[in-house]
């Protein structure tokens, strides 16, 4: 599948950064992600919410490794 690069839309000056929900595992990074160019995606960006951009010049799988957040064992004695 496609994939495109996505970050959330500029706010005015003054303004919190707009935190964009993604289908899955919390929000969209402020500096942007590699996200599948699918109707999620483009209704977002067709509503504002974000805007498409050039990808910094970091590969995908570094910006990847930082937005998804790190599953932590545990056991029942750690409780």
């Amino acid at each position: 599948m496609e994939q495109i690069f996505v970050k959330p839309a500029p706010q005015p000056e003054g303004q919190p950064a707009l935190k964009v929900r993604k289908l899955i595992n919390g929000y969209l990074a402020e500096g942007g992600e590699l996200v599948n160019a699918e109707g999620y995606w483009l209704r977002r960006i067709a509503d504002g919410d974000v805007v498409g951009a050039a990808p910094p010049d970091e590969p995908p799988e570094a910006q990847a490794a930082k937005s998804v957040p790190r599953m932590v064992k545990t056991n029942a004695s750690n409780l």
